[in-house]
């Protein structure tokens, strides 16, 4: 897999996607749980049962140039 994931797989909420298919979830990672709700795993320990393990989708942030001196004064 690539590091890009797998984006607009249906299930995984907008401004997610998809890493692993199915897997236990570790400590600090976020998961769809049966009912679709997104959740972190917090346990020290690893999940008994899989889960679709996603992340968030990180957009860069966008620089754009003040125009002039008057646009950046306020």
């Amino acid at each position: 897999m690539s590091n890009e994931g797998f984006k607009n797989v249906p299930g995984v909420p907008e401004g997610w996607e998809l890493v692993h298919a199915l897997r236990k979830v570790k400590q600090g990672e976020w998961y769809i749980r049966h009912e679709g709700n997104v959740l972190r795993w917090d346990a020290k320990r690893e999940s008994a049962a899989p889960y679709p393990i996603i992340r968030k989708i990180e957009k860069p942030a966008h620089y754009r140039p003040f125009a002039n001196a008057e646009e950046f004064r306020p």
